[in-house]
């Protein structure tokens, strides 16, 4: 940790832990603050989106799944957006 400004004995130090979603907070470090809400995410997994897709339109599951996966594998690491 590196101090920003001098620091006296004694003082108050905090540790900033970046631009993290609630919920990395929770499972990495057990808490949670309301100064992280704008960095919040949904996590939703493929098969409740593959589900939802061929329910709602008339697109066949294997060609979701297969547009998901190869979206999937393009961008690892990043936001998914498929259409």
């Amino acid at each position: 940790m590196k101090a920003l400004k001098p620091v006296k004995k004694g003082e108050e130090l905090l540790n900033d832990y970046g631009p993290l979603p609630r919920s990395d907070l929770l499972r990495r470090y057990g808490y949670l603050t309301p100064g992280y809400s704008k960095y919040d995410v949904v996590e939703i997994s493929q098969e409740l989106v593959t589900k939802t897709l061929v329910a709602d339109s008339k697109i066949d599951a294997q060609v979701i799944s297969a547009r998901v996966s190869h979206e999937s594998a393009s961008r690892r690491g990043q936001h998914l957006t498929m259409w």
